[in-house]
């Protein structure tokens, strides 16, 4: 087995069949716990950013002068996240996993304080923000969705190596039902916020506090699982008890 993988140095003695059930107590050790908690965060906040965003923008955008229509810039939009998965890859093939989420979640919150001082300069000139506010607006939503790719492809990544066999996919579908439940939470978030305060801008403030919340915690991650392998970096997430 080690010849045909290619990896010749792999102790394959010190393999040992997963437990049954869950792991549930190896997920909610000292060890593990600060990390699913971290990405499940991460994972709330990716979707909650992206659905909500992709709710709130048709009712911002259409009042606005951005110098082409909104379906344009919604196709360079999704041109710009399409391009951002296979960057993703590139970037995961060279960078660390937590320097690469750091990065992305950073410029999600970068973009959106952009488009909320965009909007906001909009407001104070009737809705006409001027040849080069457009461009910054449409570059902004464009760039916020190149860095949800680099973000989602990075956070799934890791939560998939981060956990030990015997709770990795218990581990991995927390982060996953966070992330639902975040898509699902936006829209209505959204709209109560609108309804409260009349303005959309609540809402992009709020992404914008968990994308600094979520940076906060990735920098703190204690496992970093490039160039290793799963068999070691289980090994090294029970290290500490």
């Amino acid at each position: 087995m080690r010849h045909l993988n290619g990896r010749h140095d792999v102790d394959v003695e010190l393999w040992r069949t997963a437990r049954s059930g869950l792991g549930l107590d190896t997920v909610f050790s000292r060890a593990l716990l600060p990390t699913m908690c971290t990405m499940s965060l991460v994972a709330f906040f990716l979707n909650f950013s992206y659905y909500g965003s992709m709710y709130a923008l048709p009712q911002v955008l259409p009042g606005l002068t951005l110098g082409m229509s909104m379906l344009a810039s919604f196709l360079l939009a999704s041109a710009v996240e399409t391009a951002g998965f296979f960057f993703a890859i590139a970037l995961c093939r060279r960078a660390t996993r937590k320097a690469s989420l750091l990065v992305s979640v950073l410029g999600i919150g970068f973009t959106t304080a952009i488009f909320m001082g965009a909007l906001r300069c909009s407001w104070s000139e009737g809705g006409d923000v001027g040849t080069s506010a457009a461009v910054v607006v449409n570059l902004a939503v464009a760039a916020g969705r190149l860095f949800q790719s680099v973000a989602w492809v990075v956070a799934y990544v890791y939560v998939s190596e981060v956990y030990p066999t015997s709770c990795r996919a218990f581990g991995a579908s927390v982060a996953v039902a966070m992330g639902r439940i975040g898509g699902i939470s936006a829209p209505m978030i959204f709209e109560w916020l609108l309804s409260a305060t009349s303005s959309p801008s609540v809402f992009f403030a709020l992404v914008l506090v968990l994308a600094a919340l979520s940076a906060v915690l990735v920098r703190g991650l204690p496992v970093e699982t490039k160039n290793r392998q799963l068999g070691e970096i289980g090994r090294g997430g029970h290290s500490v008890r």
